[in-house]
């Protein structure tokens, strides 16, 4: 490996991948919050509250004081939330160039950064509010420290600031350090258990606050059986999911990997067999245990080093050609509702699995461009529509109920109400910052329900519309509308 010389030309590389970053992201971010954990968040910098999901477990603490911090200059928790991810992702991609660097000249470390940095799923998650691309950088950031000297002493501190902001993503870096102390043939045990005694201050000065606001260490833990943010689903569901998002993550390799040469492997063994370290557990993890929406970013930075380790050195035109692919795919694929049949309970579905994987692919796992338009407009169209009511209650069909924790967070005095998938007449109750499972006894004059056009069609349509906007429909309450959706719901959604 080569030192890095951060002057000159790599200076000027540095700042226009930094720039370029923030552009991309930027010029295609979303508009409004979407997503329930992104509401999580955002409730957690208003009332931080591990009990009521403000964040979800394992809690993330500093990633919600961060955006507070933020947000106390900005005035917007949605622009602070931005410019969080803002940060990570300019300092994802800054790390992953010094780190080629060490690996390669000048021109290859550019353009498998520039291939990086168009990843369809690095890009979208750069441009939205989740967390995800957290654990690019945090990846990044262990590794890169990995090359420095004396490493072992440092990287413990780092573990200790970082798992703070996603205390998962620590977990499944922790095989690399371990790896690191193993390999060390010489280790200064007085410096290291100094260091080591640091990053426990370090970890306690964020996690007895964290634990506190549970109620307590067993408190927080005994959450985990009540709270826990990993849905229970299936092996095979897993993987159908997984299947879905990595195409956006893993297709633009097809362009490289005709590039890999056997031969480069002998001369790179040890390193590869280092890097593996990082990607192993989290692929694991990710098949065997749970895979949702970004994960994958964790091993983005390390994949793509060992596909650069593993090519000949006629690459240009591949990856030219994969970062077109992936501009592409990104920029104009198009996003769509995903549909009616997609979202009933397989019992009463018409479409093969093969039907239901690319209506999903392309609708609910799209990771472009238009999917984030696409959730901009339905949401504005919905904020429209309650805007011009009257309503106290806001009941949200089946195919619209991920809107829920959204409207929630822009409609704090009223009751959002999304069907529970999971329990015949129940529903998820959304009000003020507080999430709870409610059965309904009664209804009330000012109750609106808020349908997508085909539910609608389908189901409802000898109700009268009051108004609609876009493809949503607002139908008023009446205690005939109440029990036909109930019947509706229960025959062909909800999963008992």
């Amino acid at each position: 490996m080569k030192g890095i010389n951060l002057k000159g030309k790599s200076f000027l590389i540095a700042i226009f991948f930094i720039s370029l970053t923030l552009i991309s992201r930027i010029l295609v971010s979303e508009k409004l919050f979407f997503g329930y954990d992104s509401i999580n968040y955002a409730l957690g910098v208003i009332d931080f509250s591990l009990n009521a999901t403000r964040p979800h477990l394992p809690g993330s603490i500093l990633f919600v004081k961060s955006i507070e911090f933020i947000n106390y200059f900005i005035k917007d928790i949605h622009q602070s939330f931005l410019i969080l991810i803002y940060i990570f992702s300019s300092g994802a991609v800054l790390l992953s160039y010094l780190i080629f660097l060490k690996y390669f000249d000048y021109k290859k470390s550019f353009w498998l950064t520039l291939f990086l940095l168009f990843n369809p799923m690095v890009w979208f998650y750069g441009a939205v509010t989740e967390i995800y691309v957290f654990d690019y950088f945090f990846a990044s950031l262990v590794f890169f420290t990995s090359q420095k000297k004396n490493s072992i002493y440092f990287l413990p501190i780092i573990y200790a600031i970082f798992s703070g902001f996603r205390p998962s993503s620590a977990v499944l870096l922790t095989p690399f350090f371990i790896y690191l102390i193993w390999i060390e043939k010489e280790i200064k045990w007085s410096k290291f258990v100094s260091h080591f005694s640091l990053s426990v201050v370090i970890f306690l000065a964020w996690f007895i606050p964290l634990i506190n606001n549970a109620g307590g260490l067993f408190e927080y833990f005994r959450l985990f059986s009540t709270n826990n943010p990993m849905e229970s689903i299936s092996f095979a569901q897993n993987l159908f999911r997984l299947s879905s998002l990595m195409l956006f993550f893993i297709t633009p390799f097809i362009f490289i990997l005709p590039l890999v040469k056997k031969a480069n492997y002998k001369v790179w063994e040890n390193e590869i067999f280092k890097i593996l370290f990082l990607i192993v557990p989290a692929i694991l993890f990710f098949i065997l245990s749970h895979y949702s929406k970004g994960y994958a970013l964790l091993i983005a930075m390390p994949l793509v080093l060992v596909v650069g380790l593993l090519v000949n050195n006629n690459y240009k035109s591949s990856i030219m050609l994969a970062v077109f692919w992936e501009i592409s795919l990104f920029i104009f694929i198009p996003a769509r509702e995903t549909t009616l049949n997609s979202k009933l309970k397989p019992s009463v579905r018409k479409s093969g699995i093969a039907q239901i994987w690319i209506d999903r692919t392309f609708s609910d796992y799209s990771l472009t461009f238009n999917e984030i338009s696409l959730r901009d407009k339905l949401l504005n169209s919905m904020i429209g529509l309650v805007e011009k009511t009257n309503c106290s209650r806001i009941f949200l069909d089946p195919t619209i109920s991920q809107f829920g924790r959204a409207l929630q967070f822009y409609f704090p005095n009223k009751e959002v109400l999304s069907v529970d998938f999971k329990k015949s007449k129940n529903y998820i109750l959304f009000r003020n910052n507080e999430v709870r499972q409610v059965l309904l006894d009664k209804m009330n004059d000012k109750d609106i329900f808020i349908v997508r056009k085909d539910f609608y069609d389908n189901y409802l349509q000898n109700f009268e519309k009051d108004f609609a906007k876009n493809n949503l429909i607002v139908l008023s309450q009446s205690s005939y509308l109440h029990s036909t959706f109930e019947n509706i719901v229960d025959s062909l959604f909800v999963r008992n």
